[in-house]
C-alpha cells in the first residue's frame, strides 16, 4: 500500500517516475540526457529533477537498471 499525503499529487512519487523511466529504457539505452528529455515528454505532472534523479537511484539499487562505460543506461538482465 502506498500513503500519499494529502498534498502531495501521486504522478511525483518516486515509485511512479520509475515506473515511467523503466518503460522507456526498455525500449532502448539511453543517457542520462536523454532519457530526462524523454521523460519531461511523457510526464505532464511535471515532476521536479530531483524526483527524477532519485527514481534513478531506486532503480539502480533494486538491479533493474546498468550504467554501461558507453554513458548509458541499460536494462539489468
Amino acid at each position: 500500500m502506498l500513503i500519499v499525503d494529502r498534498d502531495s499529487k501521486p504522478a511525483n512519487t518516486v515509485l511512479y517516475v520509475s515506473a515511467i523511466l523503466s518503460h522507456l529504457i526498455k525500449s532502448s539505452p539511453l543517457d542520462v540526457a536523454t532519457l530526462y528529455s524523454k521523460f519531461r515528454q511523457l510526464n505532464t505532472s511535471q515532476a521536479p529533477y530531483t524526483t527524477f534523479l532519485n527514481a534513478l537511484s531506486f532503480l539502480y539499487l533494486l538491479d533493474r537498471i546498468i550504467l554501461g562505460e558507453d554513458g548509458k543506461i541499460y536494462e539489468a538482465e
